[in-house]
């Protein structure tokens, strides 16, 4: 929490003159009580643009706003799935952590973990931590969330760092799973967390959007930082010398927000966004050995594909910090692999001397730059020259518009049209000032929605169920060796893949047979005809009295 004293707020009025340098647009210096401000390098609170300037103009054709979000809000509100993907290595908070969100959630039953364990034999184990905590052991049955925690067990033995681990994250998203929560192993919230974290999703008004920064410290969650709710904002980067390689900063400070603000920088420890960020903006799993730099390749891919950054206006999420995680960080790291993945990244984001063949650039594969938006446009919305080798931070930025026409998550174009009361999507046209409708073009009868786009979402393998382990099924092994992917699969689970409806309880119904349905349904027919019968019969007969009919 950061107070402003009489001098700092006199040199304000030097940091607004800056301001009117660098953005070409002349920002008034602001009191610490003023809403929608923020601290420019430190010198002195500033106004912040306009909600439309900075955050686009809703409800445009494609081209001149953010893509409509296609959810209605009440719908969402009551019915939406909250996946949570955390990477845990070697964590004694990471049931607690399971707990935490489960219990304060407003509607647990919908929310779903995917845990990437990567663990000793002596370790405990997240799901059957969580379970112990609660009191009803895993052996028990009784384990209320036990069901809604996807698990991937691996041995520390086979960690490769924090983005390889977050790269098989994916493994555990589902194909009905509305939204996708990146946080860490050693994470509280607040209660309600899952109501304020959707509800801050549709300020943005941007199908695109992703919530994100660094969390606060959980022993401050609910506080009022300096009476005017100071969040972190992530705005500034440096080079680390060593190609490729670009590092998050200690983030600035926003303040009494009255709505998310854009940001240029992607922060790691809390990103919500849509799932199919997830599927078409997947963690690159050959980035091993990999911590600082993680942030910026993967911001860059995202915001190339579309997504927009922003933060919180109240925090949500909290994590511990330093020595309160009381994680074993005796993970080492392979100098052979960093280098492999310094290039590997300094390829994509254009560095200096680095391998910009073709073959190098199409090695990228999904894994690249998105197709939406540019390089050049990043480097000059965020600041961070990975070309030049120049840093410019950009702590106010405005709406990058891009076209999502034909995008296939965006506008009528979206599965997600299926889930609408109403199918038409409204867009404004600016130039006539009339309202025209995005109809879908098929009989949606007869349509049906593949949500997964191919080739971005890795092919889930066939799954061996096993007895004892509820709801929960091994990798399998297709060679015989021990390995699925180059990973043992020894002692690892995921969770059933299977896509039918989770009940309050967390438990998946029993599911019918094709046969057992198609015998069901002549039966019912079969009924129907006589009863139909039965009916005409007696309203036809030689007898006029009225007929007292119960059908």
């Amino acid at each position: 929490c950061i107070e402003v004293g009489r001098e700092e707020m006199a040199a304000g009025v030097l940091a607004a003159a800056v301001a009117v340098a660098v953005f070409g647009v002349e920002y008034q210096p602001a009191q610490d009580s003023d809403p929608n401000i923020v601290l420019l390098d430190g010198k002195g609170w500033i106004h912040l643009p306009s909600r439309e300037e900075m955050l686009g103009k809703p409800n445009r054709p494609p081209g001149e706003g953010p893509p409509p979000i296609v959810l209605e809000q009440d719908h969402a509100m009551e019915h939406a799935v909250i996946t949570v993907l955390v990477a845990s290595y070697r964590e004694e908070l990471c049931p607690k952590t399971l707990v935490n969100l489960f219990t304060k959630a407003k509607h647990p039953a919908r929310v779903r973990i995917g845990i990437i364990q990567q663990n000793k034999d002596e370790d405990v184990d997240c799901q059957r931590g969580m379970c112990e905590l609660m009191g009803t052991p895993a052996e028990s049955g009784k384990c209320r969330f036990f069901d809604q925690v996807r698990m991937v067990r691996m041995k520390a033995s086979e960690a490769k760092g924090p983005v390889y681990a977050r790269a098989q994250q994916i493994r555990t998203v589902e194909k009905d799973d509305d939204f996708c929560m990146q946080i860490d192993a050693h994470t509280d919230a607040v209660q309600d967390w899952d109501d304020k974290i959707l509800g801050e999703w549709f300020e943005t008004q941007n199908e695109y959007a992703v919530i994100t920064t660094y969390p606060t410290e959980v022993t401050h969650l609910n506080e009022n930082g300096g009476g005017h709710w100071t969040m972190p904002y992530n705005c500034h980067a440096h080079f680390t010398g060593q190609a490729g390689l670009v590092v998050n900063t200690v983030a600035s400070t926003a303040a009494n927000m009255e709505y998310p603000i854009l940001q240029p920088l992607w922060a790691a420890g809390l990103s919500f966004a849509r799932c199919h960020a997830e599927r078409q903006v997947p963690t690159d799993p050959e980035l091993k050995s990999v911590f600082g730099g993680e942030e910026f390749g993967r911001g860059s891919r995202l915001w190339t594909a579309g997504y927009d950054f922003y933060a919180l206006r109240r925090p949500v999420i909290g994590t511990w910090y330093g020595g309160d995680k009381h994680n074993h960080a005796d993970w080492k790291m392979a100098s052979d692999e960093a280098s492999s993945s310094s290039h590997r990244l300094a390829t994509m984001l254009k560095w200096k001397d680095s391998d910009q063949s073709a073959a190098a650039v199409a090695g990228l594969g999904v894994y690249g730059l998105g197709k939406k938006r540019t390089l050049e446009q990043y480097i000059k919305f965020s600041g961070v020259d990975t070309i030049n080798f120049k840093m410019d931070s950009q702590c106010v930025v405005s709406y990058v518009p891009w076209d999502w026409s034909n995008d296939p998550y965006a506008g009528v174009n979206s599965p997600d049209r299926l889930k609408r009361k109403h199918n038409a999507i409204e867009v404004h046209s600016e130039n006539t000032g009339a309202e025209s409708k995005g109809e879908d073009p098929h009989d949606l009868r007869k349509v049906i929605v593949n949500q997964r786009i191919e080739g971005l979402k890795p092919e889930q393998p066939p799954r061996e169920y096993h007895p004892g382990h509820a709801g929960q099924a091994a990798v399998h092994d297709p060679h015989g060796d021990g390995l699925h992917d180059g990973v043992s699969v020894n002692d690892r689970r995921v969770a059933d893949p299977d896509d039918r409806p989770w009940e309050v309880t967390g438990r998946r119904p029993r599911k019918m047979s094709s046969v057992g349905e198609l015998a069901l349904g002549s039966v019912a027919l079969i009924v129907v005809y006589y009863l139909g019968t039965f009916v005409v019969k007696r309203m036809s007969g030689p007898s006029r009295k009225p007929q007292n009919l119960v059908v």
